[in-house]
């Protein structure tokens, strides 16, 4: 469209929220999920028009701005997510391109390129919402940025446009922004970040003494690798291994060509930074507490605003651990990711690790995330290495007269509603010795959940002791306040 024979500007493309589930301030839960290849991809902006011709000429039209794409599986809008036992694997969000500016006429100008959109969190991002995320793996997620466009060459003796900046990705796999955010007892391996590249410059003018040469634009930025904190948001790591993720940056934009031998070739653009590979932290409060970081491919494990909240091990010294129980440059003996038992993929830690015993049991949780239950002090991370599922045996020791015969599977300990959550806190289902479960002629359910987000419980078992009685009967979960029911 021409206004007035100005080229019009393109519109802005659309952004895209939640490539599996978009939450709009409401209550969300997950429990034993698997998230798989679920992608969100924003639309690109719309090219400008172009001038007409008449006078001294007239103004292209600028391109509209890309959209942004947040939440490759989950985008959590000023709601509540709880995410139990699940799995997120090979998730994305990816952002995209400006429009590209129209065409000016005569000694006007053409348009601008429009600004290319973000992409931010492959797996959950979290907007100013509160999200729960235990016992549960994210993997090979990846939050990609959008390239730059090129810039225009000059006309006559103008200079060439400069090439547009690509744009930021932030948050392989979980993004908080403004929001709270727990993660306890979580995995994250080989999620990562991919700024865009920046575009060309443009070519300067040939008439005459000619034009220079645009710069080329800068690369985006790539921000956690792993995890991404913004100004504004709380988010608490506890008993969590992140290893082999990756944060990297755009590469910049080749400068454009001088248009004459007397004039200069545009600079090449900067290349964007590579911002934590493990983790990062704009602002905002980010605490990690009994947790592994290691192995990060590019962008060191950490940057940025990340508070040490004790007994943390990391293998260089990208971020400096000065609590109590806590060591840089540390060798982890990390295994790879693999099924180490429990309904989530885990990474091990060898037998030399310096994470054995080494947590603060006022931090962690009776099981890692395996459900396995600890043995000794706490190991850091999420998994432990002496970690063991309790024998079962069969106990009818609930026998009174007059009554049918009550079954029991006995744990060596008493699973009770799970979990139990609150603001400030974050508990594993309670364990207490010689207790069990009945058995009863129907699988478990979930009871319905606390309204409010202060208290959330659900009174399903933990799946890893779900099993079968020895009748081939499942055990129903014990609720609270309720009475057991007979076979």
């Amino acid at each position: 469209m021409q206004l007035n024979g100005s080229g019009g500007n393109g519109g802005s493309g659309g952004s895209a929220g939640g490539g599996a589930i978009f939450n709009n301030g409401g209550a969300l839960w997950l429990t034993n999920c698997t998230f798989v290849t679920n992608t969100a991809s924003s639309g690109a902006g719309g090219n400008g028009a172009d001038a007409l011709v008449g006078g001294n000429g007239n103004n292209g039209g600028r391109g509209g701005d890309g959209g942004r794409a947040s939440g490759g599986a989950i985008a959590n809008a000023a709601g509540t997510v709880l995410v139990y036992d699940c799995t997120f694997t090979k998730n994305g969000a990816t952002g995209a391109s400006g429009g590209i500016g129209g065409n000016g006429t005569g000694i006007r100008p053409s348009g601008a390129n429009g600004t290319p959109g973000g992409g931010v969190s492959g797996g959950i991002f979290n907007d100013s919402g509160t999200v729960m995320v235990l016992f549960s793996t994210f993997n090979n997620n990846v939050a990609t940025g959008a390239n730059g466009r090129d810039g225009k060459p000059g006309v006559g003796e103008a200079n060439g446009a400069g090439g547009t900046a690509g744009s930021p990705a932030s948050g392989g796999a979980i993004c908080n922004n403004g929001g709270t955010l727990w993660m306890t007892n979580c995995t994250f391996f080989g999620n990562s970040v991919v700024g865009g590249n920046g575009g060309n410059g443009g070519d300067g003018g040939t008439f005459g003494f000619g034009g220079n040469g645009g710069d080329g634009g800068g690369g985006g930025a790539g921000k956690g690798g792993a995890a991404f904190n913004t100004a504004g948001g709380t988010n608490t790591a506890v008993n969590c291994t992140v290893s082999n993720n990756s944060a990297q940056g755009g590469a910049g934009g080749s400068g454009g060509a001088a248009g004459s031998p007397v004039r200069k070739a545009g600079q090449t653009g900067g290349p964007g930074a590579n911002f934590g590979g493990g983790i990062a932290g704009e602002g905002g409060l980010f605490t990690l507490q009994n947790t592994l970081v290691g192995r990060s491919l590019l962008g060191g494990n950490a940057a940025g605003a990340i508070t040490d909240g004790g007994y943390n091990l990391i293998d260089d010294n990208s971020l400096a651990l000065s609590a109590a129980g806590s060591r840089t440059s540390t060798n982890l003996f990390l295994g790879v990711l693999s099924s180490n038992g429990g309904l989530t993929q885990t990474v091990a830690i060898r037998s030399n690790s310096p994470a054995i015993n080494a947590g603060n049991d006022a931090f962690c949780l009776p099981t890692d995330q395996r459900h396995y239950v600890r043995a000794g002090a706490c190991d850091i991370g999420a998994y432990e290495f002496n970690g063991f599922v309790p024998a079962d045996k069969l106990d009818r020791s609930d026998e009174r007269p007059g009554r049918r015969h009550q079954c029991q599977r006995r744990h060596g300990y008493r699973v009770g509603p799970a979990p139990v959550l609150s603001t400030g806190q974050v508990s594993d289902p309670p364990l207490k010795a010689a207790a069990s479960h009945r058995c009863c002629a129907h699988r478990p359910r979930r009871s319905q959940a606390a309204r409010r987000f202060g208290r959330v419980r659900d009174s399903f078992s933990p799946p890893a002791l779900s099993r079968p009685c020895a009748d081939g009967r499942f055990p129903e979960p014990t609720a609270r306040r309720a009475r057991p029911r007979r076979c």
